[in-house]
């Protein structure tokens, strides 16, 4: 494909700065935890009478989706960053599984590869984002005596593992994803090997030194 004379200029003199909705969603999603945790740490809440097993399960849930959270929306910005590079990774890859299991061309590696940066998440995230509002609202109306002590300790539960288990798909999601990166990068790297050691074997300056090196199993396989 020719070179886009426009867009090389102005990379040259703007540079390119990647931007991803997904990933604009997750860091808003990770700074209203953070608040909510501020405001469950309160320490008015200590006073209350809440079940301290409750409260302190309560708090260490949410400090732990919120840490989780804020790696996962780290890594979904490290994929949008690359996600040329890596675009052009799993199309190779595309091809080359194409070639290799005898299908058709398709874009699966593609598509396991950004779901994340993709709306794959974006449920989960809604899970997360209506939790900590609620659970915030929660905490204001108990400290106002708006809501009993019983009604406050099943909803401080209740959204906190709401909250658990979304995290638990994300972080999921983003698994599978590290995995399809390590497995795009080596089918590309073993493809390159691949071709060089063809290449290598059909000259004859370096076919002395395949043989004395490449595993039998491998020579076997070279015409």
């Amino acid at each position: 494909m020719a070179l886009n004379l426009n867009i090389y200029q102005h990379i040259m003199n703007n540079g390119l700065t990647i931007s991803n909705p997904a990933v604009d969603a997750g860091r808003e999603t990770s700074s209203q935890l953070m608040a909510l945790e501020t405001a469950l740490n309160n320490p008015a809440l200590d006073l209350l009478g809440i079940d301290l097993a409750v409260l302190t399960s309560a708090r260490d849930s949410i400090a732990s989706t919120n840490t989780n959270i804020t790696g996962s929306v780290n890594a979904m910005a490290t994929t949008a960053d690359n996600a040329i590079q890596m675009s052009s990774m799993a199309q190779q890859v595309n091809r080359l599984d194409a070639m290799s299991d005898a299908v058709p061309s398709s874009c699966s590696n593609t598509t396991e590869l950004f779901g994340s940066i993709q709306g794959e998440n974006d449920a989960a995230f809604a899970v997360i984002d209506e939790s900590v509002s609620a659970l915030s609202q929660v905490i204001i109306d108990f400290m106002s005596g708006v809501i009993e002590l019983d009604e406050f300790e099943t909803l401080l539960t209740t959204l906190s593992d709401y909250m658990s288990a979304a995290d638990g798909e994300i972080s999921s999601l983003l698994s599978k994803e590290t995995a399809k990166a390590s497995e795009i990068k080596n089918k590309i790297t073993s493809s390159a090997i691949a071709q060089n050691i063809a290449m290598l074997w059909d000259n004859p300056c370096s076919k002395a030194v395949m043989n004395d090196v490449l595993p039998d199993e491998i020579k076997g396989l070279l015409p």
